[in-house]
């Protein structure tokens, strides 16, 4: 039910915020205090069919699961509410027990050297979202913030803060400070961004303040006067609210003797927040060299400014005096934590606030380890900008350009395209740290495959998009005018393109190519699409999660601002876009036509040219889950303060069949909210599959409710991690029931990727270590020259092979300048190897004459005919070796440069460099199609 217009109802709340379906019947009687008063009690008694459910979920015989720790050995425990029979253990497995993700196991991948996809999306099944609602204060609570707001009134500058999370006394400064991050930083900015009711800007406001600093970082500072109930009075109101009556104070006590004001005082140094997936990492700065900046409008107070200010920035030059919208520049000795101390001084009185402040060594990515010498080189930016509008704007972004180690010419030689992931706008420097192994929650040593291939001779070129969450078509036009720039800017011609995506970012590749492919477009020459655990098939936050950040929003933004990206909108398989009780379906427009979208697009939206590799963070097996079916991840309780809440999550079973399942209930109190809620899913008899549970790369969506909430003793966070990629969706295979997929059993035509990896056990989302770097290595390696490719040769003289020169049809390193002569076409040789045809010439392959000299008048057959390929260190060079034995190598100019064979490979003359060109238009010769041998030589 919905009222017709707006009124307020008993408890001061507005009419259409109570009319909704009701939890709890609600029965008001009067009793007689102990002194004589009457006082109002509020009972509240759970309706039938809620208690009934309550009362299932309590009394049902936990299931016996087993699970593996770190070590390795095994124990059982009994999971809360998971039970034995019923809907809670429907999950298909192979025996009676499930086994829950260790994060250990050794790695595997299936190839398939020929597969196309299957078609078809997923359908989701019928269900619907409902909230049944109540309020729970009493109107003399209501009676009392009134009255506050009105005392208030006379100075709306002060906030009425009721300590939400136990934060009712906040850090005042007074004595010397304890060091805090940013995230408590911002924890007591958005209490009393609450408390003040928007008289001081929201929290996003700051962040964007903070991004408008051109390079400096800002250090905000609070500074503000607040009221707050003193002991007798917040122990009075806690009682009232826990028993939902009237509040009670001593016979003739004046409640604003019971007020005290209170300064809250800290500071921060702001920097954009970090995100791996929907997971947020610890706030890195990139560079010892630091522009800090104390800018007047972070400065947020509704007092006077300080007499002055001194900062000890933890560098060892001790306090220094410090001025607003002047920047100091400080160099610290060495990458770590930093303790940095603001002091401000009001006459003679000094308040000090302490915040830490970690920085990183920049010059780490402009220098793979264990190479050479020679001067690092920065990384360079290219800014793009879409030549093709989505919706009408045009999006942009920022190339990001890792240079090879060897690569000092300013172009790029072999490119690696990597989008970035969800939510977009990240740190360049991170998402390199990410390839390279290493988050701020785990370090793989062993997993630097980012400094690998710039090792190995590969530019690494990092697509950071403008907006963040912008949608996925939009980021898609960028990363294709991304391609046109590095096809217009090969060092040696076309260059060979190798596109990678993270996540969200494998969805934006591979849309990007199969849009260009559809409209003819050309995007230069894509050898490969490699997708780290992208969600092809959707992606999932448990219910419970999004509902918990709906419900909070207004206090703690950051999750809530995450879902309601269009990306997010676009991506996720179920959505809940509100929490105050109003019925709606879980299958949004947004996402089916975004999948629709992308469908329509090539070959089931998948691009059919370059060869396609999907790595997938989830379990081999199905019986490998993160959650059980129905278990409870998180309870919250806190009655410790004026203002009250309770959370208790659950996650959805394997499936909702025909039936109303509860997975959220949700209690808060305070000045701007009061309610109780709980939330489920009601199906049809379809039915309704989830993916809470089921093997996938995983995400930390219930920590990340439990971090933003500041949890206080009485919480216990019983799952972490969830579900985040079903492995069916980072594979590309529709299904419906997540948890029955086997990745073990998947067949040619089951999946549009050639070769995927999947490893034996469920990881974090777009984790790389050692199994995953050595694989990307090898496929990349896979695409230095391919079937199909013309290009020419240019010899270590830096004249091009042609294939004629006066008159005679022989080869010479003989053209300063590149013609029709001097291309040629490679093809599959039936020895394996590959061949070199005359491009638009006699129609001949190059061969090894009699008297040691090469020709093009063979047809390809042979081993005087068939070549491998060498590619030396650092990547500009190759060898081209014989089978019948020997390199090609040019002769002194007395014998007109002409090209022969050698035995010894190690001259000079035995080196080339090959350059990709288009393909010539007057040819009509059908391409082969086929795999070549590359090798990898030391020199």
């Amino acid at each position: 039910m919905k009222a017709t217009a707006p009124r307020r109802g008993g408890c001061g709340m507005p009419s259409d915020l109570l009319t909704s379906l009701s939890t709890m019947t609600c029965h008001r009687t009067t009793v007689r205090g102990s002194r004589g008063t009457s006082r109002r009690l509020i009972h509240a008694r759970p309706r039938p069919a809620i208690r009934k459910a309550q009362e299932a979920r309590d009394t049902a015989k936990p299931a016996t699961i087993q699970t593996s720790s770190i070590a390795g050995t095994r124990r059982s425990f009994d999971a809360p509410g998971a039970t034995a029979t019923g809907s809670h253990l429907a999950i298909s497995t192979r025996d009676s027990t499930m086994q829950l993700n260790t994060f250990e196991g050794e790695c595997r991948f299936d190839e398939i050297t020929h597969a196309s996809t299957s078609g078809g999306k997923e359908t989701t099944m019928s269900a619907i979202l409902t909230a049944e609602r109540e309020t729970v204060c009493s109107s003399v609570l209501d009676e009392f913030i009134a009255t506050q707001r009105s005392r208030a009134g006379r100075d709306r500058n002060i906030p009425i803060l009721l300590g939400l999370n136990g934060l009712a006394n906040l850090r005042d400064g007074a004595l010397y400070a304890d060091t805090i991050d940013q995230r408590q930083w911002e924890a007591m900015y958005g209490e009393l961004a609450v408390a003040a009711e928007q008289t001081i800007p929201p929290l996003s406001a700051m962040f964007d303040l903070a991004d408008s600093q051109q390079g400096a970082v800002a250090i905000g500072v609070l500074n503000v006067q607040y009221q707050a109930p003193d002991r007798r009075l917040a122990g009075a109101l806690r009682r009232a609210v826990r028993d939902q009556a009237a509040l009670e104070l001593p016979p003739g006590t004046d409640i604003s003797d019971m007020i005290e004001t209170r300064t809250a005082f800290a500071a921060c140094a702001i920097l954009p927040p970090a995100y791996w997936g929907v997971s947020r990492q610890q706030e890195v700065h990139d560079g010892l060299e630091v522009h800090f900046k104390l800018d007047r409008t972070l400065y947020v107070s509704n007092g006077e400014l300080p007499d002055r200010l001194e900062i000890d920035f933890g560098d060892g030059g001790g306090f220094r005096p410090a001025l607003f919208d002047t920047e100091s520049i400080v160099t610290y000795d060495e990458a770590g934590e930093q303790r940095i101390v603001l002091r401000a001084w009001f006459g003679d009185e000094a308040r000090c606030a302490a915040f830490r402040f970690i920085v990183a060594d920049a010059a780490r990515h402009a220098t793979p380890p264990e190479r050479g010498n020679g001067a690092p080189v920065p990384a360079s930016r290219i800014h793009v900008r879409a030549s093709i509008a989505h919706e009408g704007k045009l999006y942009q972004g920022v190339m990001h350009v890792y240079w090879a180690w060897s690569n000092r010419s300013g172009k790029l030689r072999k490119p690696l395209l990597l989008a970035e992931g969800f939510p977009g706008k990240n740190d360049a420097n991170a998402i390199y740290d990410y390839f390279n192994g290493f988050t701020g929650e785990r370090n793989n040593p062993n997993a630097k495959l980012a400094d690998e291939l710039r090792v190995a001779g590969y530019d690494l070129v990092i697509l950071i998009f403008d907006e963040r969450g912008s949608p996925i078509q939009g980021n898609a036009f960028v990363y294709l005018q991304a391609l046109y720039w590095i096809r217009d800017n090969g060092a040696q011609g076309r260059p060979r393109i190798h596109a990678m995506g993270g996540s969200m970012g494998g969805l934006i590749a591979r849309y990007a190519l199969a849009y260009a492919e559809q409209q003819r477009l050309d995007p230069g020459d894509v050898a490969a699409l490699t997708t780290f655990d992208s969600p092809h098939q959707a992606a999932n936050v448990p219910l419970a999660a999004q509902i918990t950040a709906r419900f909070f929003a207004y206090r703690q933004p950051d999750p809530d601002t995450l879902l309601n990206y269009p990306a997010a909108k676009q991506m996720l398989i179920h959505q809940v876009w509100r929490w105050d009780g109003e019925r709606e379906s879980l299958t949004k427009p947004e996402f089916s036509k975004f999948y629709a979208e992308l469908e329509a697009l090539a070959f089931h939206g998948y691009p059919t040219r370059p060869k396609k590799y999907a790595i997938c963070n989830g379990a081999l097996d199905s019986h490998v889950v993160s959650i059980p079916g129905g278990a409870k991840t998180l309870s919250i309780e806190r009655t410790d303060s004026p203002t009250v809440y309770k959370v208790e999550l659950w996650a959805t079973p394997n499936k909702i069949f025909n039936s109303k399942t509860y997975y959220a209930e949700l209690y808060m109190w305070d000045q701007t909210r009061n309610a109780r809620v709980s939330y489920s899913v009601d199906s049809d008899a379809q039915g309704f599959y989830t993916r809470d549970g089921c093997a996938g790369g995983l995400a930390k969506n219930f920590k990340t409710i439990y971090d933003a909430l500041i949890c206080p003793q009485r919480a216990a966070l019983h799952y972490e991690v969830n579900c985040f990629i079903p492995v069916h969706s980072a594979l590309g295979v529709p299904r419906q029931d997540a948890y029955a997929f086997e990745a073990r059993t998947v067949q040619p035509g089951e999946t549009p990727f050639n070769k995927w990896y999947v490893p034996s056990g469920n990881q974090p989302h777009c984790t790389v270590d050692e199994g995953i770097k050595n694989w990307v290595l090898a496929r990349v390696a896979e695409h230095v020259l391919q079937a199909g490719d013309t290009i020419a040769l240019k010899a270590s003289n830096g004249l091009y092979l042609s294939r004629y020169w006066e008159n005679r049809d022989c080869l010479y390193a003989s053209k300063p300048a590149r013609d029709y002569f001097c291309l040629f076409k490679v093809v599959a040789a039936d020895r394996g190897g590959f061949a070199l045809k005359a491009d638009n010439g006699n129609g001949k392959h190059l061969r090894k004459r009699e008297d040691n000299y090469m020709a093009p008048d063979g047809d390809g057959v042979g081993p005087d005919s068939t070549f491998t390929l060498d590619e030396l260190p650092g990547g500009e060079h190759i060898r081209l070796k014989l089978e019948s034995g020997g390199y090609l190598r040019y002769r002194g100019s007395s014998e007109r440069n002409q090209i022969s064979v050698s035995a010894d490979g190690g001259d000079v003359t035995n080196r080339f460099v090959y350059e990709r060109v288009a393909p010539s238009q007057q040819s009509d010769e059908t391409e082969l199609s086929g795999d070549l041998t590359i090798h990898s030589a030391v020199d």
